[in-house]
C-alpha cells in the first residue's frame, strides 16, 4: 500500500498544479491594480470623480484593471505624487499646478488673470498650447488622461480685502508654484508656499493670514472654521489633471488602454458638468457657515500682475503665451 500512494499523490499534485496555473492565467493573476491619489477630502468632488473613474475602468475592463482611490494625501502631497508618477511608485493622480515642478512651462496656466473664464481656459487646453504642454509632460513620464475643471480660485482671510493695496504684506498660503508666488508678491502679499495638508493648522495657529482656493476646496476642508471672508477675486480659472504614470500605462494591454482613455473622457464630461452646477451650491454653503463674500476691484488685481505675465512670456516663449492667450484675447 505505501508503494501505491506515491504515484497517486504525484498525480494529484500535478493535476492541482495544472488547475492552479490555468486559474491564474485566466483570473486574478492577470489583473492590473492601479493606485490613484489626490490631496482632497472624501467629501470633495475630486473623490466623486476618482470613484467614478475607478468604476468605469472596472466595468469597461471586465475587472482586469482595478483602480484603488487614496484621498486626503494618503499617497503623499501633490509634489510627492508627481514625483511618484515619474519613478513609477504612483500610478495615477489628480494634480494641478505642481506639475510645473516637472514641466516648468505648465506654470503658464497658473498665472493669475491669464484666462477670463473657465470656457476660455478650456479652449486653450484643447488647443495647440494645451497639446504642447501635454506632449512636454509625456516626455517627462506623465501622461495627461483628461483636463478637468475646478472652480475659480478665491482669496480668503479674516479681514476684507478689496484691492491689492489692502493686502499690505499679508501672509497668504500659495501652492508651491513659481507663478503663484511671483503674482501674490506683485499684488502686495507675502506669499507663503506650503502643502495643502498643512493649511488648516497654519491658519488656526496664525502662521498664515489667508489662502486662495476654489469654493469646493475651502468648504470641503472646513476652512470656514478659521477664515471669515471670501474675496471674489476669480484670479485663476483652474484645471486639475487626471494624470497617469507612463510606467503604469505601459503595463496595460491596448484594450485596457482604450478603456482607461474612454473612462477618463467620460469622467471629464460628468466632472465638468458637476463643477459648473456646484459652484453656487458651495458658495451658498459657505455663506450658511458664516463666511462673508466681498466684491473686489478685479481690474486693480489684474493690472498688478501684468509684469508677471511679461516675465513668463519671456521665460517660456511669447509663442506659447500667445497660443494659450490669443483665442480669448479681448
Amino acid at each position: 500500500m505505501p508503494r501505491t500512494r506515491k504515484p497517486v499523490l504525484a498525480a494529484l499534485l500535478a493535476v492541482s498544479a495544472l488547475i492552479l496555473t490555468a486559474g491564474c492565467a485566466g483570473g486574478r493573476h492577470d489583473t492590473v491594480e492601479l493606485r490613484l491619489g489626490h490631496v482632497n477630502s472624501v467629501t470633495d468632488p475630486w473623490q466623486t470623480s476618482s470613484e467614478e473613474f475607478a468604476r468605469l475602468v472596472h466595468e469597461g475592463s471586465g475587472g482586469t484593471v482595478e483602480v484603488q482611490v487614496f484621498p486626503s494625501a494618503q499617497l503623499g502631497g501633490d509634489r510627492d505624487m508627481v514625483e511618484g508618477m515619474q519613478i513609477g511608485s504612483v500610478d495615477l493622480a489628480l494634480v494641478a499646478g505642481v506639475l510645473s515642478s516637472v514641466e516648468p512651462a505648465m506654470t503658464m496656466l497658473e498665472i493669475p488673470y491669464m484666462f477670463p473664464s473657465q470656457a476660455a481656459l478650456n479652449e486653450a487646453l484643447d488647443g495647440p498650447g494645451g497639446q504642447q504642454l501635454s506632449a512636454a509632460l509625456l516626455e517627462k513620464g506623465i501622461r495627461n488622461l483628461a483636463w478637468l475643471d475646478r472652480g475659480p480660485r478665491e482669496l480668503t482671510a479674516n479681514r476684507p480685502i478689496t484691492d491689492p493695496a489692502e493686502l499690505d504684506g499679508a501672509k497668504i498660503r500659495v501652492p508651491e508654484i513659481p507663478a503663484s508666488i511671483d503674482a501674490w508678491r506683485a499684488m502686495g502679499a507675502n506669499p507663503t508656499p506650503m502643502a495643502f495638508s498643512e493649511v488648516y493648522s497654519a491658519l488656526q495657529q496664525g502662521v498664515i493670514d489667508g489662502q486662495e482656493n476654489p469654493y469646493a476646496i475651502t468648504e470641503s476642508a472646513n476652512l470656514n472654521d478659521v477664515q471669515r471672508y471670501v474675496m471674489e477675486t476669480d484670479h485663476v480659472y483652474g484645471y486639475v489633471m487626471l494624470a497617469m504614470s507612463e510606467d503604469a500605462w505601459e503595463r496595460l494591454s491596448p484594450q485596457q488602454r482604450q478603456v482607461v482613455t474612454e473612462a477618463a473622457q467620460a469622467v471629464r464630461r460628468t466632472h465638468n458638468a458637476r463643477t459648473a452646477v456646484d459652484e453656487e451650491r458651495y458658495k451658498a454653503t459657505l455663506a450658511q457657515k458664516g463666511m462673508t463674500f466681498v466684491e473686489v476691484d478685479r481690474e486693480a488685481f489684474r493690472q498688478a500682475v501684468q509684469p508677471v505675465h511679461q516675465h513668463y512670456a519671456r521665460e517660456f516663449g511669447q509663442e506659447l503665451y500667445d497660443m494659450l492667450g490669443t483665442p480669448h484675447a479681448s
